[in-house]
């Protein structure tokens, strides 16, 4: 009872008066709140945005829209974690939100779909007017060092080196077809880069070619689990094309559902098999 970073974290669904989530808010005394936010309630929304400089991260996994547009006003001087499932139509809002979040360091947008538009959410990056707004329009790029897209991007053309992220450190891309993002995008400090969808690429992008590529930095590529889906026969051939994009890579992250794409049964058994066979020989050496 008398330990604030036990009541630090909210699940709003769980309340159903205000009662207690005011009792959760004053146990939790001066704490940063991380709050989760599934249905939508503004007695509850109310409560605790009566605390706006302590919310720390902002899990939206609700109807996006309804609840944006009751926050947008807010001052979120200390949030550093906003993830957002992207329900429908945010483009009047979201704008808004991000010239609010200055201490923004991770963004997770989910469920991009057809109307994420390259097109505006370049032009809003670089400062740009656009005919309509973009899921990323206006972000604070330059206070983020981690984020995450979701969703599917497959289709979209990104204008070369037009995105720019300035002390990002970790990008994950869990969209179909990610190169032509990676074209897009300059990240001097990138250091991980984490990957996950079916993937659906036929070429590497026209920026890697060649000895030198601008993801030198890069020293941990992960291969996350796929989200209900089956590795694409072709996994091998992005893996290369991956390592071509990644010339610095240092550490690998494999799930066990890539182990067979990337290594064919019959060498994997081999590697197998050598491996064994020189431990063996190791031991009998000893012995």
């Amino acid at each position: 009872m008398d330990t604030p970073s036990i009541w630090s974290e909210i699940w709003l669904e769980n309340y159903i008066t205000s009662t207690l989530l005011k009792l959760h808010l004053e146990r939790s005394r001066q704490a940063p709140l991380t709050i989760f936010l599934r249905v939508y309630d503004p007695e509850l929304l109310d409560v605790v945005a009566a605390h706006p400089n302590r919310w720390h991260a902002l899990w939206i996994l609700c109807d996006t829209l309804e609840f944006l547009d009751r926050i947008c006003y807010l001052g979120l001087p200390s949030l550093e974690l906003l993830v957002l499932s992207l329900e429908r139509d945010c483009a009047k809002s979201l704008p808004m939100i991000y010239s609010r979040l200055s201490a923004l360091k991770h963004l997770q947008l989910r469920r991009l779909s057809a109307s994420f538009s390259a097109s505006s959410m370049t032009a809003n990056l670089l400062g740009n007017s656009a005919p309509h707004s973009a899921f990323l329009g206006n972000i604070p790029a330059e206070s983020l060092t981690k984020l995450s897209l979701w969703g599917t991007t497959y289709g979209s053309k990104f204008p070369r080196d037009s995105i720019h992220f300035p002390v990002l450190e970790y990008l994950i891309l869990r969209i179909i077809d990610p190169m032509s993002f990676l074209e897009a995008v300059v990240a001097p400090r990138l250091e991980r880069f984490e990957f996950s969808e079916q993937y659906c690429g036929h070429h590497i992008c026209r920026a890697f070619k060649g000895p030198n590529s601008k993801f030198d930095n890069v020293r941990h590529l992960i291969f996350a689990e796929f989200l209900h889906v089956t590795p694409h026969q072709d996994t091998s051939d992005m893996a290369k094309e991956l390592c071509q994009v990644f010339h610095g890579l240092r550490h690998a992250t494999i799930n066990m559902q890539y182990l067979f794409s990337l290594f064919p049964p019959a060498e994997w058994w081999a590697i197998q098999m050598t491996t064994i066979a020189l431990s063996t020989t190791g031991c009998t050496s000893r012995a």
